[in-house]
């Protein structure tokens, strides 16, 4: 019983994500290459340049959920911060996505099927900056063919 308690009272647990985040377009690299690598189409390419998304989330526990809205698109994704799988479909076929913290990182894997069958691998980091004002989501996506692709996303603290 102490050991447990012991283990909970230094269980690592992620930055303060909580809140709304904006995406600073002018901090941000353009991730149409790396949205090509998934399957995206070329009109969601282009959607994808022209919107400012948010990214809403609360952690309750050892889950964090996301509420995305990008104007033409809007979804809800809740990453298990354990490592423990969570499956789900995906546009082109099923999604299992992994989640870990990682010092004050949250580290999300995907494993997810291309447009045209083969998988890819999404890793979606994210990390505080500026005293938790900004949160640098960097993404990485590796083919099939081994071609990875890298950008990063500034948010700012709503």
């Amino acid at each position: 019983m102490t050991l447990a308690l012991l283990a909970l009272a230094f269980a690592v647990t992620p930055g303060d994500f909580t809140g709304s985040w904006v995406l600073d377009p002018a901090r941000s690299e353009d991730g149409t290459e790396l949205l090509a690598a998934t399957g995206a189409s070329w009109f969601e390419r282009q959607a994808a340049k022209a919107v400012v998304p948010t990214q809403t989330i609360s952690v309750s526990g050892n889950r964090m959920t996301l509420a995305i809205d990008a104007s033409v698109v809007t979804r809800t994704d809740v990453l298990v911060l354990d490592g423990s799988p969570v499956a789900s479909q995906g546009k082109h076929g099923p999604t299992t996505t992994t989640t870990v913290l990682a010092g004050e990182a949250v580290v999300s894997t995907s494993q997810l099927t291309g447009a045209d069958g083969r998988p890819v691998v999404l890793i979606a980091t994210r990390t505080l900056e500026d005293g938790g004002a900004t949160m640098r989501q960097r993404l990485e996506v590796r083919t099939a063919d081994g071609q990875v692709y890298r950008a990063d996303r500034v948010f700012s603290r709503q």
